[in-house]
């Protein structure tokens, strides 16, 4: 089992074309006939529209399941979801509109959404396939984060002698190994701690990121089968990460 499903981690997944300022009405219309399902049991709108510019808008459903359009991505991520609800005589209560699912559970059908709306966009509007990414965001105590994290936090840490009350982290690595096609993976790392509220957790974002070569774009009838890939290779990464093995400089020489 992952550590993002341990921990709760919520995924997203993304696709990156060449940028093209197209109407957002146009994008919009194109996923009309999808959109227009989005419709509880008895027949109300099951979703926000939460922005909408000249070429772009974001779209959130009641479960959880934000999509983004803009001229350079199409984006699909899951976040938990609560609303208000009425009762009795008595004070409101918040129900969860999401269902809890394990990371690597949401992941397949978060690539399956986005899949579903890239396809009538890109019949409407022919773009050329630059990128995809994956992404896992996670909240937990310091305690409780991957063996990884908590040894590179005690890394940076370490001219303190002491833990870090509250940090800003953000690194972007290059990542090893030719890539068939010419492309060229790297994920951004980032780590969040602040000293306002009460619970002072940590905050984990990893995205990792597939750019194609522009002069050999894979063609977008490759795009489900580039996304299992981009999966299973971010998943490995992450893992990797979690378990925090590269931070042993003995295993680190004798994976090259």
């Amino acid at each position: 089992m992952s550590w993002c499903d341990k921990l709760a981690s919520t995924p997203g997944v993304g696709v990156r074309f060449n940028k093209i300022f197209a109407p957002a009405a146009t994008q919009m219309a194109a996923i009309t006939p999808l959109v227009s399902k989005w419709v509880d049991d008895k027949g109300r709108q099951a979703f926000t529209l939460d922005q909408q510019d000249a070429f772009g808008f974001q779209l959130t459903t009641n479960d959880g399941f934000g999509y983004l359009v803009n001229p350079e991505y199409i984006t699909v991520d899951f976040k938990y979801r609560l609303r208000l609800q009425n009762r009795s005589a008595q004070p409101p209560t918040l129900e969860m509109m999401s269902r809890p699912a394990p990371y690597t559970e949401v992941l397949p059908e978060i690539s399956r959404r986005l899949i579903e709306v890239v396809k009538p966009i890109i019949g409407a509007i022919p773009r050329t396939l630059v990128g995809i990414g994956v992404i896992s965001t996670t909240v937990v105590s310091e305690s409780e984060a991957p063996p990884g994290i908590r040894r590179f936090l005690e890394h940076v840490a370490r001219p303190w002698s002491a833990s870090l009350s509250a940090y800003n982290l953000h690194l972007t690595a290059d990542l090893a190994g030719k890539k068939d096609g010419g492309a060229k993976d790297r994920c951004t790392h980032t780590l969040t701690k602040s000293e306002e509220g009460d619970d002072n957790f940590l905050t984990i974002r990893l995205d990792w990121m597939r750019t194609f070569d522009e002069k050999k774009p894979p063609p977008f009838s490759t795009l489900e089968e580039q996304l299992k890939l981009a999966q299973k290779e971010a998943l490995e990464y992450f893992e990797d990460i979690g378990q925090g093995d590269r931070f042993d400089e003995n295993i680190r020489n004798a994976r090259s």
